[in-house]
């Protein structure tokens, strides 16, 4: 599990984190138990799926969060060698992990971006649609993702982030954009990211304006950072 060691840190988790994930595990997964790994919390063990009728399945999980999340990204994984570790099973080959979705696209869509509700709302659609992709493997020969699925890798960052920005998903449309809200404040001679050679405030000011009132400039760095990490390695 590479990828847990490569967010690792000496440093010690914060109290309130390590308390977060034992108040969650507690109330909702009880088979679950929480560690503490140099900089991470460590959540492992099995994760219960439960409807109105109860529990429905399981996975065993291990799952890694950085002492500074919100803003770090937890690291999921599926102990239990259920899951194939392929792309269209929305795992990344080169660790292991899972692709539970486009992190920013969360972070930026959430009222509420607790450790609580990062495992009711993206890990748990993730477990679900595993499994309601098996259940109708099984019963069709053909797997569904119940939720819809993105593309992989860079290109299904570009259609979240497109979304988001109300762009289609192209790199550089996207890219040229960010960088505009990476400043601040955005002036307005500045040369339009639509492309159309005009600058700002005589092209697509207001939209930019309306755009900037979801991604601040620290965001938009971030989603920018995720996009040219990406450009040589689209798959990653």
């Amino acid at each position: 599990m590479g990828a847990i060691a490569t967010i690792a840190e000496e440093t010690a988790p914060p109290d309130e984190l390590i308390e977060q994930a034992k108040e969650y595990v507690a109330r909702y997964q009880p088979e679950l138990r929480v560690t503490v790994w140099k900089s991470l919390v460590c959540i492992d063990g099995k994760y219960i799926l439960t409807g109105p009728l109860g529990e429905y399945d399981s996975f065993e999980v291990k799952i890694a969060v950085p002492a500074n999340f919100p803003e770090d990204e937890p690291v999921v994984f599926e102990t239990g060698g259920r899951i194939e570790r392929v792309l269209d099973r929305h795992i990344f080959e080169k660790h292991g992990n899972c692709c539970v979705g486009v992190y920013e696209e969360w972070l930026l869509l959430s009222d509420n971006c607790s450790l609580e509700e990062y495992f009711l709302g993206p890990v748990d659609d993730y477990f679900f649609s595993q499994h309601w992709y098996e259940t109708k493997l099984a019963q069709t020969g053909k797997g569904e993702w119940p939720l819809g699925e993105r593309s992989h890798g860079l290109k299904g960052e570009l259609e979240a982030f497109g979304e988001i920005l109300g762009l289609e998903p192209d790199a550089k449309l996207i890219a040229d954009h960010l960088k505009v809200l990476c400043k601040n404040p955005i002036k307005g001679h500045l040369s339009c990211p639509c492309g159309s050679g005009k600058r700002i405030r005589n092209c697509h000011r207001d939209r930019i304006d309306q755009i900037r009132r979801t991604v601040n400039p620290a965001m938009a760095r971030r989603m920018l950072d995720r996009i040219e990490s990406r450009v040589g390695n689209p798959r990653k």
